[in-house]
């Protein structure tokens, strides 16, 4: 029950820092005021070079094969600095289009996977209930009504695929934070608010895809480092099977895309 109420306060947080994050990624001019104007929202560049390669490779490790899941911690770290740097370098207004349709080819099949395992489920209980159902088919319906705005208005096609990752990630982690299915567990009063949430998240996903990567930068970061430390914590000095291959991930990713701004700023550097 302690970890229904973590999961709980989590979720809170989770949606207070959506809240947060919307105000801060607003565009100078200011906030939105229909949905065509939410594909303005975006996390700086600096920040959304690293976010994107890490999603993917997160997502990678997650659902991939065994091979790829017991690789070492060294080849994680290396793999993801070396997509944070090419992140960087692939950055420039042509190229970065071309980056950003190669992730979200990318994304595409991992979110599909990622969906059929939390459907599916492996035994957790209550995964693959109906409430389970409906909130992916609430995420669906919603995504199509953004990609509709997004077709018709904005033409914010080629991070489409990484920005519906990183919801379908945001998503999965307010509802199995601890591995634990708070639908499950919780009132219908919290279904309904969670179903508020996963609505935006989808809708958001296809009508404004920078918003959503960095929303899913968040999740990444609190479901792969955030969780992970509080069950390091929990198990207080006991053996415990902590993955902390996201974690390095993230860091890897971050300290490759900070390389490629520093040694981009040297080479401007007049001696």
């Amino acid at each position: 029950m302690g970890q229904v109420t973590a999961s709980i306060l989590v979720a809170g947080f989770v949606a207070f820092l959506v809240i947060v994050i919307l105000k801060k990624t607003a565009p100078s001019y200011g906030g939105a005021r229909t949905w065509a104007d939410f594909a303005n929202y975006g996390a700086p560049e600096g920040t959304a070079n690293w976010i994107g390669p890490a999603l993917v490779l997160a997502a990678w490790a997650e659902v991939g094969a065994p091979e790829m899941r017991n690789a070492t911690a060294t080849t994680w770290l290396v793999v993801s600095a070396l997509a944070g740097l090419l992140a960087v370098a692939m950055s420039r207004p042509g190229l970065r289009t071309l980056r950003d349709i190669f992730l979200s080819l990318c994304a595409i099949p991992l979110t599909i996977i990622l969906i059929i395992e939390y459907l599916g489920g492996d035994g957790s209980e209550g995964q693959g209930s109906l409430l389970n159902g409906v909130m992916i088919l609430l995420f669906f319906i919603m995504f199509v009504f953004g990609a509709l705005i997004n077709f018709a208005r904005t033409l914010n096609i080629p991070r489409i695929g990484t920005a519906a990752l990183g919801a379908v990630e945001l998503i999965l982690f307010l509802l199995l934070p601890f591995n634990v299915d708070v639908l499950s567990q919780t009132p219908v009063e919290f279904h309904i608010v969670l179903g508020v949430i996963v609505a935006i998240l989808g809708a958001g996903a296809a009508s404004a895809p920078g918003f959503m990567i960095a929303l899913g930068g968040i999740a990444i970061c609190a479901s792969q480092i955030g969780v992970n430390i509080y069950l390091w914590i929990d198990a207080q000095g006991a053996p415990s099977n902590v993955d902390w291959t996201g974690a390095l991930i993230i860091i890897g990713a971050q300290v490759g895309a900070g390389l490629a701004v520093g040694v981009r700023g040297l080479s401007r550097v007049r001696i």
